[in-house]
């Protein structure tokens, strides 16, 4: 229905992925785009569902992604719709991106974040349009558990964004988050090396 998808792993809405094991490494993805309404995808893994007891790496690749309507994740992973992750371990490494109204060099889940680990290591990109997303790590739900290590990145986000940082909608409980070495810049507001939680600490 319109998705782009280039060196990308995708999975179907209402589904679950069980201890999935996916590497994505040295790929060159430029300039995917998607048709209107949809999303691209570039050097990167999307699940709308559960992704379970599951290690994604994400390392060397070079990526950009620019969505219609929706948005474009270049070297990221994402568990979207009601999807939730859940001990799995996820790293995002030496990755340079750029995406439009997107996610680059990221990990975005719309549930609950519970245990695992996320790694964000030494990674370049830049993100353009509000809402965006670079270096991060961002959930819609509660994160329980995690251990979440950003470090060494360069990020830029114009037009408002996150970049370098955690920004969580629900409660953040047992999780042990460590932000360090990096540098970030975002013109027309953002949150830039931040924790940001909206909910119960």
């Amino acid at each position: 229905e319109g998705l782009a998808a280039a060196n990308s792993f995708s999975q179907a809405s209402g589904g679950r992925v069980d201890g999935l094991q996916v590497l994505l490494a040295g790929n060159t993805a430029v300039q995917t785009q998607a048709e209107q309404g949809s999303t691209a995808l570039a050097n990167s893994v999307q699940a709308d569902g559960a992704l379970q007891g599951s290690a994604v790496q994400v390392v060397g690749n070079q990526g950009s992604a620019r969505g219609a309507g929706r948005d474009g994740l270049a070297n990221s992973v994402r568990a979207q719709g009601r999807g939730r992750m859940a001990g799995s371990n996820v790293t995002v490494t030496a990755n340079q991106g750029n995406a439009q109204q997107g996610v680059a060099n990221s990990v975005d889940v719309a549930g609950t974040l519970q245990g695992g680990s996320i790694t964000i290591l030494g990674n370049q990109a830049s993100v353009q349009g509000e809402g965006s997303k670079v270096n991060s790590v961002s959930g819609s739900g509660s994160i329980r558990g995690s251990q979440i290590l950003i470090a060494g990145n360069t990020g830029r986000a114009s037009g408002g964004g996150l970049v370098n940082g955690v920004h969580n909608r629900g409660a953040l409980a047992g999780a042990q988050v460590v932000i360090t070495g990096n540098q970030g810049s975002a013109t027309g507001g953002g949150t830039v090396n931040s924790v940001d939680n909206r909910g119960r600490l």
